[in-house]
């Protein structure tokens, strides 16, 4: 069984070329297996177990942080998975 996610950065209203994000967690994807689809600014994850997503979230979080995210909203990290979109 495959899992997997989306991930898209939007800052003020605007989603983010996520060119930064792929080099950031480019050696975590060779080494767990993770397979990437890049259609527009959103990318979606997917890999055979979850576990092996999960060591992506360290970089996306350091990724996210260089944006100045913020409680208002105007920049969020949205996730979008099995159970609908995170921000």
């Amino acid at each position: 069984m495959t899992v997997g996610f989306g991930v898209s950065l939007v800052v003020h209203g605007q989603t983010v070329d996520p060119t930064g994000m792929l080099a950031a967690v480019a050696a975590d994807l060779d080494a767990n297996g993770i397979q990437f689809l890049r259609p527009d600014n959103v990318v979606r994850f997917t890999a055979d177990e979850l576990r092996d997503l999960s060591v992506l979230a360290a970089p996306l979080a350091g990724w996210w942080q260089q944006h100045q995210p913020t409680t208002a909203g105007d920049v969020a990290l949205r996730f979008v998975g099995p159970s609908g979109v995170t921000e």
